[in-house]
């Protein structure tokens, strides 16, 4: 064994085990006993062992976790892996098996998998049986971990473990959970395995010790294994703050902060690098992920629930509130924060697929209090109103307002955001205006981006969203920003209206040319065209017409019109496509009386079969009675 020569300067904390193990593993004669060392999941009982191993025996151990074991061959197999990794490695490309009935015969060994021989293995390999299995290898210890997570019966894998301590003399740490050992015994009421275990682990272990987190010591070696060295050097210069927030999570679970730690290099990867200048804005982003990370890995929210933790209007203060996200509001600082520099539905969006929209977290940062220069909108500059001095608040209000009266001054998103904001200014009693002058006016610039076609959506444009310009919108839950919210909705679902006729109108010249990009439009579909599939634009098609282009359409055409119109229908509900119904019945009696009128030809027999398309998708609109 190594010892401490090696100018290892080993943490305080557990310094009495590193002690007792220097004695133990250093012993000259076989102590005929196991040691125990214990602590809770997460603790960092695995972390100990194997820094100290690093440390202290270098190769002079072999390690096999014990998760999930199902036979005493899988451990063997692991040991011999360790002692002869040539032996085990894919290019050998021999069994087991067939080593262990090696005896007399040198066979001609391919080292790296070439196909060429590289050299021979003599004879007398012996078998590999327990005892002669590690015969060679008794001056290594054995470090068993997971003890309670073995699929193997407890007193099976004990009574194992005590051969290599009785029959091979050999030195052996033993690492588990033991409350999750003897609680599981308990729930199953079998007090017989609980004797069973403790009878056993008394004749095999002689010295048990409690594992302490070492926490500072695990966060040093996590931050170091960080890939990227500007990230490795920010959180070593905040690793106080880490710790702030270990400890204040609760969960002692160092596992957590391992991972935690890994998905924090990969947001940081994501961080333009204006952000990464910005020390206070790197310290609250910091804040803001490990705090959502600590929560979600513990399970006390969801992904889903992230975004609530920045909705100011979700925390009501009051005592008796036993909600997750008011507990967690109420437990960190940085959720006392009146700003926060990114919105939640981008946290929520990267805790949820690992990734996320670049463009909308530079904006989100590029607005923040932190990155704002002179040219950022004042109604922007208003959004961080905490920030700001008396004096300058009140030019900025006064200018935000003006434009806000002007009507049309801001587009859809900037509208809802000042709207929010001054709701929000005016329940706090900071600006004159009343919340019922504040909807009015923004009704009024609804009316107004109507009239200049400011509330025409792209087809996949989910408006409002949570937010927009990275910053949430700010009085997002109150009744009277859900009012004007409303109310948009209803001026944009009226200038959609009012752009379908013109849209009909092309929508029958696609038709007229090509049946398959009429049909990509009007179906739902991989196409990023299908832009029509839930909209009830064909009723703005006059009927006489519609026919007209059927009937002039190529026989194999017509073959497909009613095909598509089925589709059409069949992928949406009644009340999304109900509109529709009368024209659709329009559409029947005209193709009846060209189905008549070209009797006893293809065509006319091929409009017979769209009538009856047409006569299924009339079902399918039709209210069902009762």
């Amino acid at each position: 064994m190594s010892g401490e020569t090696n100018g290892y300067m080993a943490s305080e904390t557990n310094k009495h085990i590193r002690e007792y193990l220097n004695y133990y593993l250093s012993l000259n004669t076989s102590p005929e006993f196991a040691v125990l060392l214990r602590g809770s999941w997460g603790s960092g009982k695995s972390w100990f062992i194997k820094d100290y191993l690093s440390q202290y025996a270098k190769d002079e151990y072999l390690y096999v976790s014990l998760y999930g074991v199902t036979s005493f061959t899988e451990i063997e197999d692991a040991f011999f892996q360790q002692l002869h990794p040539i032996l085990s490695s894919k290019g050998m490309k021999i069994a087991g098996k067939v080593l262990k009935g090696l005896a007399k015969a040198t066979i001609k060994i391919d080292w790296d998998g070439d196909g060429k021989e590289n050299g021979s293995l003599s004879p007398s390999l012996p078998d590999f049986g327990i005892p002669d299995f590690l015969k060679k290898s008794d001056s290594r210890y054995l470090i068993f971990d997971d003890l309670e997570r073995c699929s193997l019966p407890i007193q099976n894998i004990l009574g194992y473990i005590n051969q290599f301590v009785e029959m091979g003399g050999q030195k052996v740490i033993l690492i588990a959970n033991e409350q999750e050992i003897i609680k599981t015994d308990s729930l199953n009421k079998n007090d017989d395995d609980t004797k069973k275990y403790l009878t056993i682990k008394e004749k095999l272990i002689g010295k048990s010790f409690d594992i302490e987190t070492d926490l500072n010591a695990a966060l040093n070696n996590f931050i170091e294994n960080v890939s990227t060295v500007e990230c490795r050097t920010l959180l070593k210069s905040q690793d106080s703050l880490l710790i702030e927030l270990f400890e204040l999570a609760g969960y002692k679970n160092l596992r957590h902060l391992r991972q935690s730690i890994m998905d924090f290099d990969r947001f940081f990867s994501f961080l333009e690098a204006t952000a990464r200048k910005s020390d206070d804005l790197l310290r609250h982003l910091i804040n803001l992920f490990f705090v959502i990370s600590f929560e979600l890995k513990k399970g006390m929210i969801e992904e889903d629930e992230i975004i609530n933790l920045f909705d100011f209007g979700y925390f009501k203060g009051e005592d008796n509130d036993k909600s997750p996200v008011t507990i967690i509001r109420k437990k960190y600082p940085v959720f006392q924060n009146y700003y926060q520099p990114v919105p939640g539905d981008l946290f929520m969006e990267l805790f949820k697929t690992g990734t996320i929209d670049r463009n909308k977290l530079k904006i989100a940062l590029d607005n923040s209090t932190y990155l704002a220069q002179d040219k950022t909108p004042k109604w922007i500059k208003l959004w961080h109103n905490i920030d700001l001095e008396d004096d300058v608040f009140d030019l900025i209000y006064s200018a935000v307002v003006e434009d806000f009266n002007k009507l049309g001054a801001f587009n859809r998103y900037e509208l809802l955001q000042v709207a929010g904001l001054l709701i929000n200014l005016s329940q706090n009693e900071l600006i004159p205006l009343t919340i019922p002058e504040i909807v009015q006016t923004a009704k009024d610039n609804f009316d107004q981006l109507k009239t200049n076609g400011g509330l025409q959506l792209n087809r996949y444009e989910d408006y409002p969203e949570q937010s927009s310009h990275g910053l949430g919108y700010q009085s997002i839950n109150k009744p009277a920003f859900q009012e004007i919210v409303a109310y948009g909705l209803e001026r944009i679902a009226e200038s959609q209206q009012l752009d379908l006729p013109e849209k009909a109108v092309e929508l029958l010249a696609i038709l007229t040319v090509s049946i398959d990009q009429f049909a990509e439009r009007i179906t739902l579909n991989n196409s990023v065209m299908s832009i029509y599939f839930d909209v009830p634009i064909l009723q703005y098609i006059a009927p006489e017409n519609f026919v007209a282009a059927i009937v002039a359409l190529p026989n194999k055409s017509k073959r497909a019109i009613g095909y598509y119109l089925e589709k059409r229908y069949n992928f949406n509900s009644r009340q999304e496509l109900s509109e529709e119904l009368p024209w659709l019945q329009q559409i029947r009696n005209l193709i009846k009386i060209e189905k008549e009128r070209l009797q006893g030809k293809i065509s006319g027999l091929l409009l017979g079969v769209t009538m009856a398309s047409v006569d299924k998708c009339i079902a399918t609109l039709t209210p069902e009675e009762g």
